[in-house]
């Protein structure tokens, strides 16, 4: 049994596997202008690049109808861009503000969600599928 061991770590020193690694891959031999890929695909009446259910219903059949709102932040790097999207139930119960970070020397957009239940009732427990939020943390700029 030791001898099997030894081999074992003997083959594993001899062909080192490593079971984590980064991925580059490159989107488009064309420049991209990541602030335009923000406004377009952010803009009010467009179905944003996210998705989640309330109840029971996927956010593109309904989040064009809802209140929303766009402000340009302030950054510290001239080089990212930072702007705040606000959705809001008509009925005022849930709020969904995305924040965006667009990333020019990178053609990189990035952007986090934030659900808040704004009224009485438990919206909160209407909301599923955001594991799909994540399979969306990257996204082409083409």
């Amino acid at each position: 049994m030791k001898k099997r061991i030894l081999y074992y770590l003997f083959i594993l020193l001899l062909f080192p596997h490593n079971g984590t690694g980064q991925t580059v891959a490159r989107m488009s031999d064309r420049p991209v202008n990541t602030s335009q890929w923000i406004t377009t695909h952010f803009a009010r009446g467009v179905v944003p690049p996210f998705s989640f259910e309330y109840g029971g219903k996927p956010s593109q059949e309904f989040i064009k109808s809802w209140s929303y709102t766009a402000t340009r932040q302030k950054s510290d790097d001239p080089k990212v861009l930072k702007c705040l999207y606000t959705y809001r139930e008509p009925s005022g119960g849930l709020k969904v503000e995305c924040e965006v970070k667009g990333f020019t020397d990178f053609n990189t957009v990035e952007w986090v969600l934030r659900f808040t239940n704004q009224g009485k009732k438990n919206t909160l427990s209407l909301l599923s599928n955001t594991q799909k939020l994540l399979k969306m943390r990257r996204q082409s700029l083409l």
